[in-house]
């Protein structure tokens, strides 16, 4: 399903230094096909999620995550196994993060408007020196994907999360504005925040 990747020398990097990879996207493309098709390249794949309201469907899309090896970590329950991964096997750990949530969040621009972004990521990066960076799975006119993956951030243990955050959120809105047709916008993106 992927025709073309771009940066993919940026995931082979982290792998080779032993360094642990956030991965920071947004409900995009066919986003669910990039844990997927980087566990076939041979990474170590993680993804971060909320457990979904039937029980029926979650064990449906919970089994499609990990029976080919992607491990897959509830967002409301602290993981020492995440952590294990994430310290000792390079881990690679797939995050969206485009949705107004009850999980830890800043008020940060997003396509040019506050929005309440969760900052996970941003801490985990820095907590566990983990390069950082974002990707997506652009869908092509032929039904295809290209695999998008930006290069890590230049940041640093005296860098704001607030600053990591603006970053991640600066790249998701420049790939909606790009491609506006391809974000799954369902959501109340700006729910938090007062107009």
């Amino acid at each position: 399903m992927v025709k073309e990747t771009n940066g993919l020398e940026y995931l082979y990097k982290a792998k080779e230094e032993g360094r642990s990879l956030i991965g920071v996207t947004a409900h995009f493309g066919n986003w669910e096909l990039i844990p997927i098709y980087l566990k076939f390249k041979g990474f170590n794949i993680g993804v971060i999620g909320k457990k979904l309201f039937d029980d029926r469907i979650d064990r449906i899309v919970y089994s499609a995550r990990t029976r080919i090896g992607v491990k897959a970590y509830d967002r409301d329950i602290v993981s020492r196994d995440m952590i294990i991964e994430l310290t000792e096997r390079g881990l690679m750990l797939g995050v969206l993060v485009d949705q107004d949530t009850d999980v830890d969040s800043i008020i940060v621009p997003f396509l040019g408007v506050d929005a309440k972004t969760p900052i996970g990521p941003a801490i985990i990066a820095k907590h566990y020196n983990s390069y950082i960076l974002t990707l997506f799975c652009v869908r092509r006119t032929d039904g295809y994907y290209n695999l998008i993956i930006n290069k890590p951030y230049d940041i640093n243990k005296e860098d704001s999360i607030e600053k990591i955050v603006r970053l991640y959120n600066d790249d998701i809105s420049k790939m909606i504005m790009n491609y506006p047709e391809q974000w799954a916008w369902i959501h109340d993106r700006f729910k938090s925040v007062v107009r």
